[in-house]
């Protein structure tokens, strides 16, 4: 507790989580359990190995049909039947199951795929393709290439998106001249509509959008639902919808018209040195000095389409597309016009009316100005006048609210009997784009009843991971000049007085800045003028350790000769060999970006790989030691094993001393996880081999929380039979019987995807949600509580070591109350007397068994909370009883360490925030008054039991 970004770091945590949600990828982030397909069967047939020119006609499988209105399939393929309005397609794949495997788990690394080389040209994808024999609607097709795509949102290992090559390896295989088959896993089109609805939306408005149709895939018998069969953006589209395509082509994701960005757009046809040409004059309109007109814009831009193109994304709430994410669009220079005009793509999030990924309550609902070209034009008066005009007329003559509501009905009878039960659940969100086409005309038309509404906020450049954006300030400290190697300005900082070992907002010291970015010739000259080698920065790295991570042999080479540690733990546990010893992995090239990002520094990731394996064999040549950090790398390769089911490799590792109550990198323990996937087999070794049927993951729930929340009937018995505790809270205050007991929902489901997603492991929902209600009736028979009937038990004595009632606080700890309740918000009894600085309620608890070192949820101690606060005479009793005064917190604090933090304004802040959750008073001056105190006796009683302590 109290650690100064404790709060910003979750609150950050749950804003990614509920982005991720709204990208698709979920929505809570802590944790309980998810659904994934199973692999499907191997194919009945391999792919041949000889590519095949023609299609071959076979009589499709009958699909049961009762209840649909779907009309049969016609007899040959065309572009136009590719694209029904009437029915589903009927998509049956057939690929090696190792092929499937291998391109189903590939992905985007997303520091990659938005480094900043990408101002440079666009970054390619990293799928690639396998062979695999496709049949479509009973027409088939061998020897096609089969890829997974995708950007982030639609990221899924088990219903991946995918394309289909027809042509693949020479082969002429075409549908009427259509090479290329785009199917997208409506992982963020829940209700399968906003494609399907939303471009046809465009088309009729008068913009070029591609044509979209429901698709039944199925992948080696195994079916994994509807898709959306989305029509390429190619030459023929380009023709059809302009009469001509010898223009250029350009896809836009996540790229805008800003400087430096020309080149980033991808080409997709057509002469590239025009295009480019022409991109560029239309950033300098946007961007020069000069005063922006809808006239300079039009000389570039065709505006009548614009204004649609914009108007129809604010109609339709697209909160990814160009106006609101500068995202999944394309611009065509058409060559008749010498203008580019602007299409949709990637429409698979409309029909909402908050931008999901920028919910500004300030923002208005009928416009979009993220995009540079929209924001301009929205700037002037007569941009605002058109805009409007257009969107009035697109409400006019293309917003037919019950022709809307009947094409959803529609579209939904038709899907039911294709769509997994998963899909069946999620689809309900079409309720919410009913009630979106009910309200929408109300919503603009009131927000724009005095005129559309200014709104100024000026678009940032496109993001990136690593190097500088363009506009991004340089930092001009003497920490920021030492990353630089600027050794004249560091030199003269010293000169006039500066503190050689100085600390920034981070904890880092100048040599730590220059150790990180391997300016070993500064490095050379700060040693050389008293750097201290073993300081350490807030997460606890020394600036052996930095180096190490970004492998700087030779700074390391100098920092070990003066004295650096080179077993120094940092707050992770890890020790400078471990930084450098992990194998060069996408996370660590990620890391290496992100850190390139927040310095503004280039680094050559060839480089740093190498380096990396140098500084591994220099530390190793040392005889430097491992810490608990690779530890840590070690249990995720165990959790594997675990929620995989891998018993012998398990056994193997606790064979080998190995600790059965590891806990994973997210602060899962190995009997959670078993008891979340279901391994039984598994769950009974770890109980054999010493796993602690008590031990809670980072949000205090136990392995009977987890087998309730999945319906785990044989798990929980056997739990129970080891002696599980019926009343144990999580940090939500659930108890196993509230985690069984749920309603199964909407919101359950898509939780358990998240959690499916960050675990990765497979789950049958119907399993789930048939064993949940007997796991709840089990617990009830055992006499479980739920959580409101164990927080009013805990309330009285709560209430007593609040108001320090000393009486009361006897009477229940003689009658057998537990000293050691976890209570409300994770805090233990003795910190919660700290914390309200009742010493005379402290000592009563120490007097009937309160544990000195027992941890709160946040991995502080009740020293740590005494010593924060400044309770001196609360400290001095502690210390007395024995409290481990060196015990670390989660940052790798010990209590003299978090007292001795200087008392800042962000401190100060912390303290209305503790205020209002324990409804206790704190008084901040005298805080700030205590806190040098504390030091004095904790730095006293170190010196007494530590010798040779500083």
């Amino acid at each position: 507790m109290f650690r100064v970004r404790h709060k910003l770091r979750l609150a950050a945590l749950l804003v990614c989580a509920s982005a991720a949600a709204s990208c698709g990828c979920g929505d809570s982030p802590v944790a309980i359990s998810p659904p994934q397909l199973a692999n499907p069967p191997a194919p009945a047939t391999a792919p041949p190995a000889v590519p095949s020119p023609s299609a071959t006609v076979v009589t499709p499988p009958g699909e049961p049909t009762a209840n649909t209105t779907e009309v049969a399939p016609p007899a040959q393929l065309t572009r136009d039947t590719l694209f029904p309005d009437d029915r589903v397609l009927d998509v049956k794949i057939e690929v090696l199951q190792k092929d499937w495997d291998t391109i189903r788990h590939q992905s985007r690394n997303i520091a990659e795929a938005l480094q900043a080389k990408r101002r440079e040209g666009h970054i390619d994808a990293p799928y690639t393709y396998v062979a695999a024999n496709v049949t479509i609607d009973g027409v088939r097709f061998s020897n096609v290439g089969l890829r997974k795509k995708g950007f982030i949102g639609s990221q899924n290992t088990h219903r991946p998106s995918l394309k289909i090559k027809l042509n693949y390896q020479d082969s002429p295989g075409s549908i009427d001249g259509l090479t290329n088959l785009t199917f997208n896993n409506n992982q963020q089109d829940t209700g399968h509509i906003s494609q399907h609805l939303g471009y046809t939306l465009f088309r009729k408005a008068g913009i070029p959008a591609p044509r979209c149709a429901h698709a039944r895939v199925t992948v080696n018998g195994k079916l994994l639902g509807v898709y959306s069969h989305v029509e390429p953006v190619r030459e023929a589209f380009i023709a059809r919808a302009y009469g001509n395509a010898e223009g250029t082509l350009y896809e836009g994701t996540v790229v805008d018209f800003h400087p430096g960005w020309a080149a980033s757009f991808e080409n997709k046809f057509g002469p590239d040195e025009p295009g480019r040409e022409k991109i560029a004059a239309l950033i300098n309109v946007l961007t020069g000095e000069g005063e922006v007109t809808e006239e300079a814009i039009g000389a570039h831009v065709d505006l009548d389409s614009f204004y649609r193109f914009w108007a129809m994304e604010g109609l339709l709430g697209f909160w990814d597309g160009y106006s609101a994410n500068n995202n999944n669009y394309f611009i065509y220079l058409n060559s008749d016009t010498d203008k580019f005009h602007f299409l949709p793509w990637g429409a698979d999030c409309m029909f909402e009316k908050v931008n999901k990924l920028d919910p500004d309550p300030r923002a208005p609902v009928s416009v979009k100005t993220k995009g540079l070209v929209a924001h301009k034009l929205y700037q002037l008066a007569e941009g605002r006048r058109r805009y409007a005009k257009t969107l009035s007329m697109l409400l006019a003559e293309c917003w037919r609210e019950q022709e809307l509501l009947n094409q959803i009905d529609r579209i939904e009878s038709r899907l039911q009997p294709h769509l997994t039960r998963s899909q069946k659940r999620s689809i309900r969100s079409l309720e919410r784009t009913r009630g979106f086409v009910r309200q929408r005309r109300r919503d603009l038309l009131a927000e724009m009843a005095e005129g559309m509404p200014l709104w100024a906020k000026r678009p940032e450049p496109p993001f990136v991971i690593g190097g500088n954006r363009p506009g991004q300030k340089r930092d001009e400290s003497v920490w920021g000049a030492a990353r630089r190697g600027e050794l004249e300005t560091v030199r003269k900082h010293l000169s006039s007085g500066g503190d050689v070992n100085a600390r920034n907002e981070q904890g880092d010291t100048l040599l730590a800045a220059a150790a990180l970015v391997g300016e070993d010739t500064l490095v050379d000259y700060l040693i050389g003028e008293g750097a201290d080698a073993n300081a350490l920065n807030n997460k606890r790295d020394s600036p052996l350790h930095l180096a190490a991570l970004l492998g700087q042999v030779e700074v390391a080479k100098l920092l070990v000769a003066a004295g650096a540690d080179l077993n120094a733990r940092n707050g992770e546990g890890r020790t400078p060999l471990d930084n450098a010893f992990v194998p060069w992995n996408p996370e660590i090239q990620g890391l290496v970006q992100f850190i390139s990002g927040i310095l503004q520094l280039p680094f050559d990731f060839e480089e740093v790989k190498n380096g990396r394996a140098q500084v591994t064999n220099f530390l190793r040549e040392r005889n430097a030691a491992h810490g608990t950090g690779l530890a840590i790398e070690m249990a995720k390769r165990t959790a594997r094993w675990v929620t995989r089911g891998d018993n012998a490799a398990l056994s193997q590792y606790l064979d080998d001393g190995g600790d059965a109550n590891t806990r994973d990198d997210k602060q899962m323990t190995l009997l959670n996880l078993a008891a979340l996937s279901g391994q039984t087999e598994i769950a009974k070794m770890l109980i054999a081999r010493g796993a602690d049927v008590h031990a809670t993951n980072g949000d205090q729930t136990t392995p009977l929380h987890s087998a309730a929340f999945t319906g785990r009937l044989d798990l929980t018995k056997l739990l129970l039979a080891q002696g599980a505790r019926l009343d144990m809270t999580n940090d939500k205050g659930q108890t196993p019987l509230d985690n069984a007991a749920a309603s199964w929902s909407q919101e359950l489901e898509e939780f358990m995807g998240f959690i499916n997603t960050l675990l990765q492991i497979e789950l049958d929902l119907d399993a789930i949600e048939k064993g949940r209600p007997q796991v709840a009736d089990l617990l009830r028979s055992r006499g479980a509580p739920t959580g409101k009937e164990v927080a009013a038990l805990k309330a009285p004595l709560r209430a007593a070591v609040l108001t320090g009632n000393l009486s009361a606080l006897r009477e229940q700890l003689v009658a057998g109350a537990d000293a050691n309740t976890m209570g409300e918000h994770g805090l233990t009894l003795l910190s919660l007397a700290a914390l309200a600085g009742q010493h005379d309620a402290a000592a009563l608890l120490i007097e009937h068994g309160a544990d000195l070192n027992k941890l709160n949820r946040d991995s502080t101690s009740s020293l740590h909370t005494a010593a924060f606060l400044g309770r001196g005479k609360i400290v001095q009793l502690l210390l007395a009883k024995g409290a481990d005064y060196q015990l670390k917190n989660g940052v790798g604090q010990t209590p003299r360490e978090l007292a001795s933090l200087p008392w800042t304004r962000e401190l100060a802040g912390i303290l209305p925030f503790l205020q209002d959750l324990f409804k206790v008073q704190l008084d901040a001056t005298r805080v700030a008054a205590g806190r040098p105190h504390v030091v004095d006796v904790l730095t006293k009683h170190h010196a007494a039991n530590d010798k040779g302590c500083k």
